[in-house]
């Protein structure tokens, strides 16, 4: 899975573990699949090459170029960024 930091999606902790929301549904998967899954840091600049050279089989792509080069499944997750800031008025 390739993976970088995106919280929530996957960060390192303070224990040096990679973990987030992607993260624990691949752990899943990988579970009822019984196979053993391989977190490979991903390179923005080269996703779509990692993702059709097989370096790279599963990842959060957080970019519509890509998606209208490659076939992808339907999002697992939506989210709504926003900034908590300081009122100026106070």
């Amino acid at each position: 899975m390739g993976y970088s930091d995106l919280l929530p999606i996957s960060y390192g902790n303070d224990a040096s573990e990679i973990v987030g929301h992607d993260i624990d549904l691949v752990h899943g998967l990988s579970h009822e699949l019984d196979v053993t899954i391989e977190f490979v840091p991903r390179d923005m600049a080269r996703l779509a090459e990692q993702l059709e050279s097989g370096v790279i089989a599963i990842g959060v792509v957080p970019t519509t170029d890509i998606s209208e080069r490659m076939q992808l499944s339907d999002s697992a997750l939506d989210l709504t960024l926003f900034l908590v800031v300081p009122d100026c008025r106070r």
